[in-house]
């Protein structure tokens, strides 16, 4: 009888030091699985901003009339958003929470305003700000145009924000108006 109690306490003792190790394994690689994923998910929404730009300059440059229809466009993390003002400040931009450096990180509250560090890609401008949490930064790709006026529902200029997920996006030139090419961009 004592054999077998000894057999089943050292089943005991390798299921829990294998669970241990398990766990160990695990919680080690999490944070660099994760960071992995945010910066897989920077990728694909960055080529998203691309499709986007590239569509809204072959409109442009073919006048009114000119319009494009990107069927599928999907954002897997983060949110994209229209801003149109009248100062004739419109982006297309998107943000995302992460703990994944992506770029240096400046200090919350300073960007995109002075003592922040933009990295420009061709026309898409990228920051990255730390948060209040320790090791968490707001992640933000953007997309600036001069002398264009995004209108969104044939009169506003109030922009889709928050969006996410997958939806297609129509863009139009709808002529110059005081100095400005009108796109019409239609979210579904």
């Amino acid at each position: 009888m004592n054999k077998k109690g000894i057999i089943w306490i050292s089943a005991v003792i390798y299921i829990a030091l294998g669970l241990v190790a398990v766990t160990i394994i695990l919680s080690s690689s999490l944070p660099l699985i994760n960071n992995l994923k945010d910066k897989a998910t920077y990728m694909q929404s960055k080529v998203v901003l691309y499709e986007i730009d590239k569509n809204i300059k072959e409109v442009i440059n073919e006048g009114p009339g000119s319009k494009r229809f990107i069927d599928t466009v999907i954002i897997k993390g983060g949110k994209l958003e229209f801003v149109s003002s009248a100062n004739l400040l419109n982006e297309i931009k998107w943000f995302d929470t992460t703990q994944a450096t992506i770029v240096e990180p400046s200090e919350k509250g300073v960007c995109p305003n002075t003592s922040c560090i933009i990295i420009k890609e061709g026309d898409l401008n990228i920051y990255q700000e730390k948060t209040i949490i320790k090791d968490e930064y707001n992640l933000v790709a953007y997309l600036t145009y001069d002398k264009i006026r995004l209108l969104f529902d044939q009169a506003s200029t109030q922009g889709p924000t928050d969006i996410t997920g997958k939806f297609s996006l129509t863009i139009e030139n709808q002529g110059i108006d005081n100095g400005q090419v009108k796109l019409y961009i239609k979210v579904a």
